[in-house]
């Protein structure tokens, strides 16, 4: 990886545990000798937040079919049943 993706998962951690913007950029700043502002953590913040709301994947909705299609066992359409 590179220093750019180091900074990012640096960022994502420390802000998961709580850490403030200004703090993040404090500690980024020292630990990679960059000039990061508290309003650039807060951008990339934003952009890994944006990032895992495009990877969510709700194919598998909680209910009984999507858990037993997930298990093998396939859909009751799978089996000739169509709620009849």
């Amino acid at each position: 990886m590179g220093i750019f993706s180091d900074i990012l998962i640096d960022i994502e951690d420390m802000w998961s545990n709580g850490k403030p913007s200004d703090a993040i950029a404090e500690a980024i700043n020292k630990q990679y000798g960059t000039a990061y502002t508290d309003v650039e953590v807060d951008a990339a913040i934003e952009q890994i937040l944006d990032d895992q709301d495009q990877r969510y994947n709700d194919d598998m909705d909680g209910d009984f079919d999507s858990a037993m299609a997930s298990a093998g066992f396939g859909t009751d359409e799978d089996y000739g049943y169509y709620g009849e």
